[in-house]
């Protein structure tokens, strides 16, 4: 709470009026002194005096990043509760049913909705990515934030040090550099401290888009699936029509030369092999969205393992005994060699279905050129 307190009035002297006169002000002697110093001959002395105020210029503006961060993660931690709302409000309101009806489609119009699905299931895949990335980024930054405030905290020291003694023998401008210094080391410890203090809000929000963009996928995949499942149907059919019409032109050319007889001998031959094709593509389709589901599966489970494991971070000697514990399972390397064989699995059904794609639509070319 103290922290909390802290973080709050930081943000008002941050957001005064007084204090963006005062780093705009200074933005305005740094770059003037820096021109100044490039237009001069280069001496060591000027080499780095002009390092002095460059670094102070980075300072500054990396400063205004910080304040920024800061003021973001609280504002986060004020709306924490709406945004929860907002986003659990539209899980619970999620729907599957909201694509359009299908069954009346012909061969292009399925096709064309098909390429569209997977450009779409491409997108929802990166933007699960991204929010698995987050939460990675999220605790790697709880990990690191003792590590780096005591850093900044002991260069703060240092820097405080040495503008006292810059005050004691009033040296203008290392009394300005090092106040740039001092403020730039504030502004960061605040902005680790208001990651720290909004990391749990942060993490609870990603897990909740996480979990929407699983049903968004969960969803096309299965409109996908269905669409796919009609296209063959309309495959079959068409198939089942042109043996209709080679039996009718059979019948009609009973008495027709032998030459016609054999052609269509061939025909039959090659719509029956175009609905075995169909049959095996179809069932090779199957596969791979079963293959698809296992893989998700596994992936969840393994997430879900690694996330038990994370939350065992608070006691680092209990972590580290059943993470050495958690490798030995054999349900881990179970679960890595399922991943392994799933991938391998639906490679093999892709290329399947793809050679069998491509054969069958040679067979649809050879017959319409007879």
């Amino acid at each position: 709470m103290r922290l909390f307190s802290l973080l709050c009035l930081s943000l008002i002297f941050f957001c005064s009026p007084l204090y963006a006169e005062e780093v705009s002000s200074s933005e305005q002697i740094i770059a003037s002194q820096i021109k100044q110093l490039e237009s001069q001959q280069k001496t060591p002395e000027t080499i780095k005096k002009l390092e002095a105020y460059q670094t102070a210029q980075t300072q500054l503006e990396k400063t205004s990043n910080f304040n920024q961060s800061t003021r973001r993660y609280e504002k986060l931690m004020s709306t924490f509760p709406e945004q929860q709302a907002a986003i659990k409000q539209k899980i619970d309101n999620f729907s599957a049913t909201e694509f359009p009806e299908f069954n009346d489609w012909d061969h292009d119009q399925l096709t064309l909705e098909i390429a569209e699905q997977d450009t779409k299931l491409v997108q929802l895949e990166i933007s699960r990515q991204s929010y698995r990335n987050i939460l990675i980024e999220i605790e790697h930054g709880i990990d690191d934030f003792s590590y780096q405030s005591n850093q900044i905290r002991t260069k703060k020291k240092t820097i405080t040090n040495e503008l006292t003694q810059a005050k004691r023998v009033n040296d203008t401008e290392a009394i300005m550099l090092l106040q740039i210094a001092e403020q730039y080391t504030i502004s960061k410890l605040f902005m680790l401290e208001a990651e720290q203090l909004s990391a749990g809000n942060r993490r609870a929000l990603t897990k909740l888009h996480l979990q929407y963009e699983n049903l968004l996928i969960e969803s096309h995949q299965a409109y996908r699936n269905n669409l796919q499942n009609r296209l063959n149907r309309v495959l079959r059919s068409n198939i089942s029509e042109n043996n209709e019409q080679n039996q009718d032109l059979q019948a009609d050319i009973q008495n027709q030369p032998e030459v016609i007889q054999q052609q269509l001998t061939l025909n039959k031959r090659l719509s029956s092999e175009l609905t075995t094709l169909t049959a095996n593509i179809e069932q090779t389709q199957q596969t791979i969205s079963t293959t698809n589901d296992q893989i998700s599966e596994t992936t969840q489970t393994a997430d879900a393992l690694k996330v038990m494991a994370d939350w065992l971070k608070i006691s680092p000697i209990i972590s580290e005994n059943l993470r050495n514990r958690l490798k030995d399972l054999p349900l881990t390397h179970r679960l890595i060699c399922s991943i392994v064989m799933l991938h391998v699995t639906k490679s093999a059904c892709m290329t399947i279905s793809n050679n069998l794609i491509c054969l069958r639509i040679m067979e649809i070319k050879s017959v319409q050129r007879i």
